[in-house]
């Protein structure tokens, strides 16, 4: 958390206010705000674990500037960031939000591009895959009034929010992209799989409230939406070695795109799962402690 804010006051962008929403933390949280406290413009906010979006939207609604950016605790802004971002703002006065690249550290490196298409087009591909590493909420810049006028993050969506925001911000603005990579985001194999229940159990709730919001628009791309989730979902619980629910979402895949299960990657994950699952519940059997009786 301390390089997050501090790349926040290296911002050369001014005014600049700084809202930390901490979500009923139990670590040192508190204690660490409390250096940055006087002389900054750092507003501290704890709220009684509402959630990820209840945290945002808290700080949406006490943000008292134009522009809101967010910033995940992992993530860090390069000084530009901000004033780059809201330099394309004023110079494209027709644009609600914007991203930029990213740079990804940790076990996966690279740089990410953020670029978009227009509107409708852009809502489109959220729709039907999703969003990019480039396009979390780390990278965006939105005007507050849009965020405000669209009701801010769905507070029943627990994973998952960021997408469907985004959606609905296509839907009803115009958005760009600063092509630099002026933030970064550590992604682990491990912080890619947490949560990977939620996901599962949000992941077509999200899909349904975002076919809803443009009822009929979207239907002929329902099928494809679907087919991208559940393979995306089959990945991650790959990666999390949870190989029944990367076998069942690799089914489930199938069901919306009976053609993938002519791909080499439907059977490399029935083959391989199947009998990695079968030895994982062996090996669990004889590592079980025997109750001796008495």
């Amino acid at each position: 958390m301390s390089k997050s804010i501090n790349s926040i006051f290296a911002q050369q962008y001014s005014p600049l206010e700084c809202i930390v929403v901490d979500d009923g933390s139990t670590d040192e949280t508190e204690t660490l705000i409390k250096q940055w406290l006087g002389g900054t413009q750092l507003r501290y906010i704890r709220v009684n674990h509402g959630g990820l979006s209840y945290a945002r939207n808290i700080g949406i609604e006490n943000a008292n500037g134009e522009y809101i950016a967010f910033l995940d605790a992992d993530d860090v802004w390069m000084p530009e960031k901000l004033r780059d971002q809201v330099e394309l703002m004023l110079a494209q006065p027709s644009l609600d939000f914007c991203f930029c690249d990213v740079v990804l550290e940790g076990e996966y490196k690279g740089i990410t591009k953020g670029t978009v298409t227009e509107g409708e087009d852009f809502a489109r591909n959220i729709f039907v895959n999703g969003i990019t590493v480039a396009q979390a909420p780390s990278t965006w810049l939105v005007k507050k009034r849009l965020l405000k006028a669209i009701g801010g993050f769905d507070e029943t969506i627990h994973h998952g929010s960021d997408v469907e925001l985004l959606f609905r911000l296509a839907c009803n603005g115009r958005g760009g992209c600063v092509e630099k990579a002026l933030a970064i985001r550590v992604l682990r194999s491990d912080s890619m799989s947490t949560n990977l229940r939620s996901k599962i159990d949000m992941a077509t709730k999200v899909i349904e409230k975002m076919i809803r919001y443009r009822e009929g628009r979207y239907h002929d791309v329902h099928a494809a939406a679907m087919f991208n989730l559940h393979r995306y979902l089959s990945r991650h619980a790959w990666i999390s070695r949870s190989w029944k629910d990367s076998l069942i979402q690799a089914m489930k895949a199938s069901y919306w795109n009976p053609s993938f299960v002519l791909s080499s990657e439907f059977w490399a994950n029935l083959i391989c799962s199947h009998p990695i699952r079968l030895a994982k519940k062996k090996l669990d059997l004889i590592l079980k402690p025997r109750t001796i009786p008495h």
